[in-house]
């Protein structure tokens, strides 16, 4: 898929912002969380139940839409039996991870009805799509 020239220069410069980051790092780590939980065939209800919390909580927190702290996403990883692994790395080093993955039938159980989805209210990253293989294998080497 390209992209036009347009929005290529406004995501360029999205990219300096430290909003972009702050949403992309959020984004990631309701990734990684959702990825754990699939592994471990643990659903959101699941989770909740071992936090101590409400669906609701575990719902807004994956929705990557809020602004959830370190102590929270600990709690969330802990009770996952996983930990939180923060780096801290140069920006001009790396551009945000692209997660997939699919969901079996036996996975039906973990999904939310109207499907699991990201998505940023305050910036489109439209260059997600549009890695290079040089942004991929520097994220391996990091990872």
């Amino acid at each position: 898929m390209k992209i036009s020239n347009r929005y290529q220069k406004a995501f360029e410069q999205a990219k300096e912002t430290p909003a972009y980051w702050a949403e992309g790092a959020m984004l990631d780590i309701a990734r990684q969380i959702v990825a754990v939980m699939r592994d471990k065939g643990v659903s959101q209800a699941k989770l909740a139940e071992i936090m101590g919390k409400h669906a609701p909580f575990i719902s807004r927190v994956l929705s990557g839409e809020h602004n959830v702290t370190i102590q929270t996403i600990a709690e969330a990883v802990h009770a996952l039996d996983a930990h939180l692994d923060v780096r801290i790395v140069p920006n001009k080093a790396i551009s945000l991870p692209v997660t997939e993955f699919t969901a079996t039938v036996d996975d039906a159980a973990m999904i939310p009805s109207h499907g699991v989805g990201f998505r940023s209210l305050k910036l489109v990253k439209l260059h997600a799509m549009n890695q290079t293989a040089q942004e991929q294998n520097f994220l391996k080497k990091v990872a």
